[in-house]
């Protein structure tokens, strides 16, 4: 009886360590969705704000009476845009540097 006890110990310690194998992998595989994602938003986010100011520079010079009747400065959306995608693109970068360094630590 105690033979097979520890026996069936044994084999569920096996299976125990090939799940947990198996768990790590789709963890990584994870991690790196998760950052792929990330670089995704932090381009998105880059390319937003590349187009939108190009297309504000260009409709001040094609229209300057539209802007004219503005009490803020023309260029105060590129300005806002420009914090909203900074701080954006720092967080995804952010949230990238931790998730790396997770994947560093879990590394032997």
């Amino acid at each position: 009886m105690k033979i097979l006890n520890i026996s069936f110990t044994f084999f569920i310690l096996l299976k125990g360590r090939k799940m947990l194998d198996t768990m790590e992998k789709k963890w990584g595989d994870w991690m790196s969705k998760i950052k792929n994602v990330l670089n995704l938003i932090r381009i998105l986010f880059c390319g937003y704000f590349v187009g939108h100011s190009v297309f504000v520079v260009w409709n001040h010079y094609k229209h300057p009476e539209i802007y004219a009747m503005q009490s803020a400065p023309w260029y105060t959306t590129i300005l806002v845009d420009g914090i909203i995608t900074l701080a954006v693109v720092l967080a995804c970068t952010l949230i990238i540097f931790v998730l790396n360094h997770i994947e560093k630590r879990k590394k032997p």
